[in-house]
């Protein structure tokens, strides 16, 4: 499969070099250059299929193509091998718990995927790894990373951002994983970041691999549990074509993998964006891969919180889970742990500094 960026004002690439360079060369975003369709039989057996098994067809339409159909099997068994409750809360009202990884938030899921594919591209080449988080994120993709040999994870986040748990916990997982808290906003760290990345493509340092939602290896993954959430209710036997999932959207990758599983034929009525964080229907509308997405159905995606919208008494609403700072527990470090935060100024040169830094040789 091929991917291209959402102006097409750039040459269609594969899938690693995607990969690898997860924003465009001018700064734009990669959505695959056709969307796969899943056959209607899967439809009329999926009720009775596993996690891993919808996981499998799902992973298999985007990637079989780039990577041995066994070698997707493998990545999506290490990715999710941990249970995702469904349970109704009320009549017509499911929750779809994503908390149930090792750091108790959705991101489990597709940085686990990540990083079980980077792992066999890179033939135990040092590999760099960013992601910019303002609180669950970063533990996700840093303890998804912290067992692989030469791969560092740069966890980047603005000042006050991280709840104590989670940034005491980032702690925890040694020299390979470097906490680094920034004098700006989430936005202005994004940007930040962003420019690092497209700094650093083509050249002959050590890859620099985005680990946010930008990258297609986090985002295409987050398209399994809208089918999971699907195959769940298929199972109950309830009314299927009267769906309304709710989504967060702190990062818009939920959103936008929404619409690519409704795209690919998921039977999904509408979806709902529940904004959070600093979000707002601007950001909604204004994201360029879900323009791309949503040209010719621009109804897709309802802005307003499932508390606010009109539902109908006959539709059924799902209700992602995506995070549980609660269950988040302080990990003792380990003795004469000297790991610490750094701490930089906005700033790309700053940024790169720490970076090449970490990886000078001992």
């Amino acid at each position: 499969m091929l991917y291209i960026p959402v102006n097409e004002k750039t040459p269609a690439i594969g899938l690693h070099e995607t990969v690898m360079r997860g924003i465009a060369p001018d700064g734009s975003l990669y959505l695959p250059e056709s969307l796969p369709s899943i056959p209607r039989a899967f439809f009329n057996n999926i009720s009775a299929m596993s996690l891993p098994e919808i996981g499998y067809v799902v992973a298999n339409m985007f990637f079989g193509s780039d990577i041995p159909s066994v070698k997707i099997k493998e990545l999506v068994e290490k990715a999710i091998n941990f249970e995702i409750p469904f349970e109704e809360t009320e009549p017509n009202r499911f929750t779809l718990d994503l908390t149930q990884g090792p750091t108790n938030n959705y991101n489990d899921i597709s940085a686990r995927f990540m990083a079980s594919y980077v792992e066999i591209i890179r033939r135990n080449e040092p590999t760099n790894i960013v992601v910019v988080t303002s609180d669950n994120v970063g533990n996700a993709v840093a303890d998804a990373f912290s067992t692989l040999n030469d791969v560092n994870t740069f966890v980047v986040y603005p000042t006050g951002s991280l709840s104590d748990c989670r940034r005491s916990n980032l702690l925890d997982y040694g020299s390979q994983v470097v906490p680094i808290e920034v004098a700006g906003s989430f936005h202005e760290c994004q940007n930040l970041v962003k420019d690092v990345i497209l700094s650093s493509q083509n050249k002959s340092e050590i890859p620099l691999l985005t680990a946010n939602s930008v990258n297609i290896a986090i985002l295409l993954p987050r398209v399994i549990y809208f089918f999971y959430a699907y195959a769940r209710l298929a199972a109950l036997d309830r009314p299927i074509d009267k769906v309304v999932i709710a989504t967060p959207t702190e990062n818009l990758g939920n959103a936008t993998a929404a619409v690519i599983a409704s795209k690919m034929g998921l039977p999904v009525k509408r979806f709902m964006a529940i904004l959070t964080n600093d979000l707002d229907a601007s950001d909604i509308t204004n994201e360029s891969r879900l323009r791309a997405l949503l040209k010719n159905n621009p109804n897709k995606i309802d802005l307003e919180l499932p508390s606010d919208k009109a539902i109908a008494d006959d539709e059924i609403v799902i209700t992602l889970k995506t995070d549980d700072p609660s269950r988040c527990i302080f990990k003792p470090h380990p003795k004469g742990h000297s790991q610490k935060v750094t701490h930089i100024a906005l700033s790309a040169t700053a940024l790169n500094k720490v970076i090449n830094e970490h990886n000078k040789p001992l």
